[in-house]
């Protein structure tokens, strides 16, 4: 513990440093130097306070840094720290090379060494001393970072050879390091953490992060990796809005390099370092490398997107490992802070970028084509009028839904299980830590390049495998399956909660909705709000005779339908949780059409598709794995009364309550 290391101060002849804490600290000082005037050259370093709260600042963070690269230089230095409501003393010391030979890495202490500091000034005037304890704010200093990199031999060494050829060497690197470098500013942090909250207070009812205790316990000693999916452009925001709130550091973004521009650049002033895709000079990727090597060096997190690009479709797409193998290599190079990395499941219930989603399907036509003659000529209509439209009109639409579009649905956030690299290495390659590795090149080993696929695979398999069921993926299955696109209000409450519990026995996926009653669940369903307001009289899917029931009855017999456009946006929610419907489809697609099936004929077909479907849709179970979910869904539905099994065959239940519901997982995995 830092602590034990507070010492009354002693004069020292090796480099120091005063903290104090920001406000009047120059009249403190003056009447601090005619008491000790041995330290009359000493740098004096104020600590910020804010809000009845202490925490490091930009320049006292930087100060540190460099004070622990002279000690592991050989130097010697000590941090002398002045308490805010005594400025004749006492003082305390901390002799930096103690806290580092404590500590594992540089990271560890720098960060034992802000807390400590923290809680003094927060002990001195009587505040919680837990709040000084807060590594939402520690940086790593521009300047640090700049100085390790371009002076690193390996760069060194492509510089002289872009030199030698004619380019200024020297120019080019510092271009390169200026558009990838990320650095984290209090003020740019605070801003864009204020507007995050109020946008996410306008888009979503509620935004719920999960697994935050285990999150807050391997940052402590690991350097954290985060693999989220990727589903929208307000996922990092988002993801890095819940960790600051929660008093966990914030993560270095890996960005695409084409959303440097203004004003979205201002990502790189709240941890965003910008990548370019496309092949580089052997300089760019030796500074990019040096980079990654250097923020390993000082344990700092990351974020990456594993899919490598934002998802069109909502489905998980195939995993992209190229830089997580940048990861992987640069800490088998150094062995420095252990590696965890930990999957991020991001679900909406609406679609964020919902006419970008739709000139997606526009551009490329897979959706379209399946669409009947109505659907097309609205989604045409919608698609051209939208690209006729100027930058300004779109702009001053998104500000518009942004300031007085009301709150549409909720945003699930949830951690799955830690990936433990050590580990992985252990069990694939127990001698690792004595191999050789390449350096600084843009393509690591081929055995690296392997482990990060199966690492990435293994993230987006967890993070189905952690998805929520939401009421909305829920209706937008049913009602996109459904003859006409519509389902009486009746049968739509039957499959939802029969489902859900299916789900919840076969899976342990949480029902995101648990309220009662149809009009509660049906108003969490951003796209049936407006189609549910609409006449009865005026919807052509419900006749004459409904329109006579008594009211109590005619709730239950009242068509649920979704327009033309919000079919198509509802097709993304349901993509979210479409590899759920696997199993049930393989199963239920033999069902619905006869009234007896053979075990074997379901057999036969189960093993001829499912390793395809397995690589497409992410699924965690093996062959035998998956036929024993399959026999689980067979005793659920038995249960429920939907078939019954004898030893050879299965006979149907064919009631139209259960056609229903067979029917839908049938037709679930086709296009809208």
């Amino acid at each position: 513990m830092v602590s034990s290391l507070l010492q009354p101060v002693q004069a020292s002849q090796s480099t120091v440093a005063i903290v104090s804490y920001k406000g009047r600290f120059r009249d403190r000082w003056s009447l601090f130097r005619s008491h000790f005037p041995q330290w009359r050259s000493a740098p004096l370093v104020p600590f910020w306070k804010k809000s009845f709260r202490f925490f490091p600042n930009h320049r006292f963070q930087t100060l540190l840094w460099q004070m622990m690269d002279q000690v592991v230089q050989g130097q010697e230095a000590m941090l002398y720290v002045l308490e805010p409501k005594n400025a004749k003393g006492p003082l305390h010391a901390i002799a930096l090379h103690e806290v580092l030979a404590a500590h594992e890495d540089r990271y560890q202490a720098f960060r034992a060494i802000s807390e400590e500091v923290g809680a003094i000034f927060h002990a001195a005037h009587g505040l919680d001393e837990l709040k000084g304890k807060d590594s939402r704010y520690h940086i790593l200093p521009r300047d640090v970072m700049q100085s390790e990199v371009l002076h690193s031999p390996e760069v060194q060494k492509f510089v002289g050879v872009m030199t030698e050829s004619g380019v200024d060497g020297e120019k080019l690197a510092a271009k390169y390091l200026k558009e990838i470098i990320g650095e984290r500013h209090y003020f740019y942090s605070k801003l864009v953490n204020f507007v995050v909250f109020k946008a996410l207070k306008r888009f979503f009812f509620r935004v719920e992060l999960e697994g935050v205790e285990r999150m807050l316990e391997l940052e402590r000693k690991h350097q954290v990796v985060y693999l989220p999916t990727h589903r929208s452009h307000i996922d990092f925001l988002a993801i890095s809005h819940l960790l600051y709130e929660h008093q966990i550091e914030a993560p270095y973004i890996a960005t695409s390099n084409h959303l440097n521009f203004f004003p979205v650049r201002i990502i790189q002033m709240v941890s965003g370092y910008f990548i370019r895709r496309k092949k580089m000079d052997p300089l760019y990727n030796a500074i990019l490398y040096q980079y990654i090597n250097a923020m390993q060096r000082y344990g700092k997190p990351h974020m990456v997107f594993v899919e490598g690009t934002r998802s069109k479709t909502g489905e998980v797409l195939q995993p992209k490992a190229g830089i997580v193998s940048q990861y992987i290599n640069a800490y088998v190079e150094q062995q420095a802070r252990p590696i965890v990395f930990v999957p991020i499941n991001i679900t909406y219930d609406f679609v964020v970028e919902g006419d970008s989603y739709l000139e997606h399907i526009f551009e490329f036509r897979q959706e379209r084509n399946a669409l009947d003659e109505e659907h097309k000529k609205a989604f045409d209509q919608h698609v051209s009028a939208r690209k006729q439209r100027s930058l300004w009109s779109k702009a001053r639409s998104l500000l518009k839904a942004i300031i007085s579009a009301p709150p549409k649905g909720s945003a699930y956030l949830k951690a799955g299980a830690p990936i433990f690299l050590n580990d992985v290495l252990d069990a694939h390659r127990p001698d690792w830590k004595s191999l050789p590795v390449t350096r600084n090149e843009a393509i690591p080993d081929a055995w690296i390049r392997e482990l990060a696929h199966r690492i990435a695979r293994y993230a987006c398999v967890e993070i189905n495998r952690i998805s929520p069921l939401t009421p909305g993926s829920l209706v937008a299955t049913a009602l996109l399956a459904s003859q006409g696109r519509a389902l009486s209000a009746g049968e739509l409450m039957a499959y939802v909660d029969t489902t859900s519990e299916f789900w919840a026995k076969a899976y342990g996926m949480e029902f995101k909705h648990s309220a009662a009653s149809l009009e509660d669940t049906l108003a969490a369903i951003p796209y049936l709000n407006q189609c549910r307001r609409r006449s009865e009289r005026r919807s052509p899917q419900v006749t004459a005779a409904q329109r006579n029931l008594r009211k109590g009855d005619r709730r239950q017999a009242q068509k649920v339908f979704l327009a033309p456009m919000d079919s198509l946006r509802s097709t993304y929610i349901r993509n979210n949780v479409i590899h759920s419907f696997v199993i049930p489809h393989l199963l239920s697609r033999h069902l619905v059409n006869s009234n007896m099936v053979l075990r074997d004929a379901i057999r036969e077909d189960f093993f001829s598709q499912y390793e395809a479907l397995k690589q497409m849709y992410h699924l965690p179970w093996e062959v035998d794995g998956a036929w024993q979910k399959m026999e689980q869904f067979l005793q659920l539905f038995e249960e429920k009364g939907l078939l019954s099994q004898g030893p050879e065959a299965i006979l149907v239940n064919h009631r139209e309550d259960v056609l229903t519901i067979l029917g839908i997982y049938a037709r679930s995995l086709k296009l809208a």
